[in-house]
């Protein structure tokens, strides 16, 4: 009897410290997925404002404010944007230069 008593006290904390195990792998799952949904939107919010800077310094409607706020943006783009992003981004900016004299509108428009 006594040897009963002691396998149903060891399954009842086998049991137990399951439960809890996977109550913490739960909850970790579930904190690391926010974190993920939470990078993305902030991932997106940057992008976002990249685009909407760009659209403000197109030819026509460029202004000091307009190119302070894409620069914003890029340095911006620089925390979040992978390495293919930043070298396009990069390329784009060497194009648009006002130090480039070799400006051609087919590689404004390419890049």
């Amino acid at each position: 009897m006594d040897n009963a008593l002691g396998n149903t006290a060891l399954t009842a904390i086998a049991a137990g410290l399951f439960a809890l195990l996977v109550a913490v792998v739960t909850y970790l799952l579930t904190k690391k997925r926010e974190h993920e949904s939470e990078w993305r939107k902030a991932k997106l919010e940057h992008y976002r404002e990249y685009v909407a800077a760009l659209s403000g310094i197109t030819e026509g409607r460029s202004s000091l404010a307009a190119q302070a706020r894409y620069s914003d943006a890029v340095n911006s783009m620089t925390l979040i944007a992978s390495p293919a992003v930043l070298a396009a981004v990069y390329a784009f900016q060497d194009e648009i230069s006002f130090r480039n004299t070799m400006r051609t509108d087919e590689a404004y428009d390419r890049l």
